[in-house]
């Protein structure tokens, strides 16, 4: 299997605002069987110069746990039926709740020609664990790209409805952008279709329990982490579950905010 280099450190980009975002974990309870999954927080510092700059700030929580709500009215949203056997997969932290959006503010000053919205990079330690997260991807536990929206009003920037974890997004100035501009951005996060795209938790308890599902819940959510290899975690290979969402425990995202000066006749 490949092996990733080691990421180089943010500080080193000069003109960046870096989103960073640390992530605990929660209990799922299978059976008996205790099993693991994310949650987080996010923290955010910006890195300006007098020129142009892009500043990020974030107080969100990301948490891959049970969902907030388990009524009727959470399973008709997700399109499944409780099982008659009732729910077998169950979560035993009672206050990480499931949220998939984060929060961030970001401030855009100077004549830029864009904002480049790095992909999320993922540092466990101080090791390279972003093999994990494409791992999560590439077997479609964690869909691989999220949706960005704006809260509030906005008409300085450009601001695309997609992005991916691995590549990004941009956004650019409009016609109105006269220098400096404040915008509010959520990025919300998905399930992958493993699940169905939906919770773990409606996708396994809309299905009577079986040895067959319950290993493949542990796998999925599992316990067992694979240990680096130098500098960085080894990268999945195919369809092969390496790494479960519990190896995300102790991880911290990188999101890079990073402007480019317009050298041109306008912004």
């Amino acid at each position: 299997m490949k092996r990733r280099t080691k990421i180089a450190a943010i500080a080193t980009a000069a003109l960046a605002g870096v989103a960073m975002v640390s992530v605990g974990f929660a209990a799922w309870v299978i059976s008996n069987t205790t099993d693991s999954n994310i949650s987080g927080n996010v923290t955010a510092v910006g890195v300006t110069d007098d020129s142009v700059s892009a500043v990020a700030t974030s107080t969100s929580s990301l948490n891959f746990t049970i969902p907030s709500s388990v009524d009727n009215s959470a399973w008709s949203a997700s399109g499944k039926t409780l099982t008659e056997g009732g729910a077998w997969l169950t979560d035993a932290t009672t206050t990480a709740k499931e949220n998939l959006v984060i929060d961030i503010n970001l401030t855009v000053t100077g004549n830029i020609s864009k904002v480049t919205v790095s992909g999320i990079e993922l540092t466990k330690g101080e090791k390279d664990a972003s093999a994990i997260m494409a791992c999560m991807n590439a077997n479609n536990i964690l869909a691989d790209s999220y949706t960005v929206s704006v809260t509030g009003t906005n008409t300085e920037l450009s601001v695309p409805t997609t992005g991916t974890i691995a590549n990004g997004f941009e956004i650019t100035p409009t016609q109105t952008y006269d220098g400096e501009a404040t915008v509010s951005l959520k990025l919300t996060f998905a399930w992958g279709s493993h699940f169905g795209s939906v919770n773990p938790y409606f996708y396994y308890n809309s299905q009577a329990f079986s040895e067959n599902l319950k290993a493949d819940a542990l796998d999925t959510l599992g316990t067992a982490e694979v240990a680096p290899t130098g500098d960085s975690y080894e990268a999945c290979s195919g369809e092969s579950h390496i790494y479960s969402l519990y190896d995300l425990n102790g991880c911290k995202y990188k999101i890079t905010f990073t402007p480019t000066l317009d050298t041109g006749s306008g912004s």
